[in-house]
């Protein structure tokens, strides 16, 4: 759900972002081939501030996205019965790439643009929307640059729509359950930053 890389790109609220950045510059600095896939929020996190009468307040920035690339393609994931455009962007990490999702795509409703503003948003539809777009999103998008990850590294459950979206593709191949079971286990690796 978020990367801390530098403090200007606010997609990050604290540990996990700060270890799954990490993550990604070891991995460059160990000469790994390793990719990251996020979301792009267009506002990010908010940040604090002191105000006249000394009381903390909250506010957002709009996310400066002119380091990316935006990578020439649409990805389609279903949400809420409706299609969503998702947009990719890749950014360098050293050695390492991060490829960011956004639904802030003109061709997307109002409601649809806006489920990637900001990190961590209170509203829990719009909370598995984000997931989804994550998981289901993130494969999709590995499948279109022909990525085929010898590992998967699932830190927090935000990432499991990309279990439910690898068991649909290895089914619709003619899979059985228990063997598509048995294959996405030998491959993923799951973890939590605490």
């Amino acid at each position: 759900m978020e990367f801390g890389l530098f403090p200007e790109f606010h997609i990050y609220a604290g540990g996990l972002g700060i270890l799954s950045g990490d993550i990604l510059k070891g991995a460059s600095d160990l000469n790994m081939n390793m990719i990251g896939i996020g979301l792009l929020y267009k506002y990010g996190n908010f940040k604090q501030r002191i105000n006249k009468k000394g009381e903390q307040e909250e506010y957002y920035e709009k996310v400066d996205i002119s380091k990316l690339r935006k990578i020439d393609l649409e990805i389609d994931v279903e949400i809420l019965d409706k299609k969503c455009k998702i947009v990719p962007y890749e950014l360098n990490i050293g050695k390492s790439k991060l490829f960011l999702l956004s639904s802030d795509n003109e061709k997307n409703d109002d409601k649809m643009r806006k489920i990637t503003n900001y990190l961590y948003p209170s509203d829990p539809e719009t909370r598995i929307s984000q997931e989804i777009i994550l998981g289901v999103g993130g494969e999709r998008l590995m499948e279109k640059l022909g990525i085929k990850p010898k590992v998967y590294h699932l830190n927090e459950g935000h990432v499991i729509f990309v279990i439910i979206e690898r068991l649909r593709k290895l089914l619709k191949k003619g899979h059985s359950f228990e063997e598509a079971k048995k294959i996405i286990k030998q491959n993923t690796v799951f973890t939590t930053h605490t």
